[in-house]
């Protein structure tokens, strides 16, 4: 098994450990001492740049910690070559792809790698046997890639990224051949898997081409897990403005906003698996098509669980918060307040190729200029609520017609924002007990309590669990 390799981006606490000009080869640390990207040489405790500290790494198997401080560290290209294709972490890129690797910053507001928009950050690809990498505490911006893919990451192995901020980085399509690549912010390709947490995807996109999908992040058949996490104001021509996705991706405590695209402003998925949990995909735009907070397409699966889809808009007429062919379960979840362009719907479903939604314990209410839903029925599994009877009637233990008196979009605790229901709510205290209802609500309170103050604790509808009658 290969030895883990930290490169860790710190002080300069440990120069003097070696004499001058001797490579650190033996050390149990590599220290990078320098900011700038001169044509590489070896890394040694007097002279030690990111990129020779990269290549030393991938010539060597034995280190076990480079360390780089504060500060901003500029990558560039080999004027000696200015090759930007090649593989050995020479010029453009950081090429990862022998030994495991953590590059830890001293912090995401205090260390920064800076592409100069000359090429992505980093590629990281198999040479013998896939790697682990790790990348920590650090911001990595300004990423510019042509007729290619991961305008700041490409990813073939496994990755994971945590407290990092990866912004203003892009994919663009050449004068001579206009057709961009995928993934403006990070491609994780075909049996990659990638892991973020506690890191915010930001301001990056793949667009004046015809064909860039994944303006945050493109997941092209591997698995990627996001927990904690912001993926906002993406933008791309094609599909997915936050995230394209026909792999397996599972959403968790993140907050998908602000990101646009021709289709599934927030998400496309296009095959595959998706699971949100305990999560908000608001104010993300689609233009001219479809599916403004969510595309679910192609057959993909799709479980919506414990969330809010609020404040979307498509400015076709077609699916504000949710447009679907493919087969997509959401529970206690909240839809609010998305728009489209005419009378369609914030979900808006077709079942011509064999898909289906299913509700359960839901709040879908207060959207506009269209329905609540339109197109094919959607199926409840009881205790639903419309506000306007269009996906709903008043059958059972769903209620159509009703208006959940929501709140507005806020910080009302737990890791993302949410609805509140107010004292007085028709959603309060009248959801499922029994099998439906989780043990605690989007923010992470329990479920269920007696929110009405009338009788025992039961489940509210939506994704929001009022606590008590004076308490939300």
């Amino acid at each position: 098994m290969l030895r883990k390799l930290v490169i860790a981006i710190a002080g300069l606490a440990l120069l003097g450990t070696l004499g001058d000009g001797v490579p650190q080869a033996d050390a149990a640390e590599l220290t990078v001492t320098h900011f700038q990207d001169p044509v590489p040489a070896a890394c040694t405790a007097a002279h030690c740049t990111l990129r020779e500290a990269v290549r030393q790494a991938n010539a060597q198997s034995n280190f076990d910690t480079i360390i780089l401080g504060e500060g901003t560290y500029l990558l560039g290209t080999n004027p000696a070559t200015d090759n930007r294709d090649e593989d050995n972490a020479e010029s453009g890129d950081l090429d990862l792809y022998d030994g495991d690797v953590t590059i830890a910053g001293a912090g995401k507001n205090t260390t920064f790698i800076d592409a100069q928009q000359v090429d992505r950050l980093f590629d990281i690809f198999v040479s013998e046997s896939c790697i682990d990498v790790t990348i920590q505490n650090l911001t990595l911006m300004n990423g510019k890639i042509r007729n290619a893919d991961g305008g700041a990451i490409h990813n073939r192995c496994r990755l994971t990224l945590i407290n990092v901020v990866i912004k203003d980085s892009e994919i663009r399509g050449s004068p001579a051949d206009p057709t961009s690549g995928d993934g403006g912010g990070i491609l994780n390709d075909i049996g990659a898997e990638l892991t973020i947490s506690g890191s915010s995807i930001k301001n990056n996109s793949a667009t004046g081409g015809v064909n860039g999908e994944g303006g945050g992040i493109y997941n092209r058949q591997g698995e990627v897990s996001l927990s904690g996490s912001t993926i906002s104001g993406n933008e791309v021509d094609d599909d997915g403005g936050g995230i394209f996705n026909n792999g397996t991706l599972s959403v968790t405590t993140s907050t998908i906003s602000g990101n646009s695209s021709c289709c599934g402003g927030g998400i496309n998925a296009n095959g595959g698996n998706t699971t949100i949990t305990r999560s908000t995909i608001s104010s993300n735009t689609t233009s001219p098509d479809y599916g403004g907070g969510i595309g679910n397409y192609a057959g993909s699966v799709m479980l919506i669980n414990n969330s809010t889809i609020t404040g979307n808009s498509s400015a076709n007429h077609v699916g504000g918060g949710i447009d679907n062919n493919g087969k997509l379960t959401i529970r206690n979840t909240t839809i609010s307040h998305n728009t489209t362009l005419d009378a369609w719907g914030a979900i808006t479903h077709s079942d011509s190729l064999g898909g289906f939604v299913r509700l359960k314990n839901s709040i879908v209410a207060s959207n506009f200029v269209g329905s609540d839903c339109a197109g094919d029925p959607v199926t409840s599994q009881g205790f639903n609520l419309d506000s306007d009877g269009t996906c709903f009637t008043n059958s059972g233990t769903d209620v159509a017609g009703v208006n959940p008196q929501l709140g507005a979009l806020l910080d009302h605790g737990g890791p993302t924002k949410t609805r509140a229901l107010p004292a007085g709510s028709p959603a309060t205290d009248t959801g499922n007990n029994a099998g439906g209802c989780p043990l605690s609500d989007q923010r992470g309170e329990d479920r269920p309590k007696n929110g009405d103050g009338a009788g025992g604790a039961r489940c509210d509808r939506g994704a929001f669990e009022r606590q008590s009658v004076g308490v939300p």
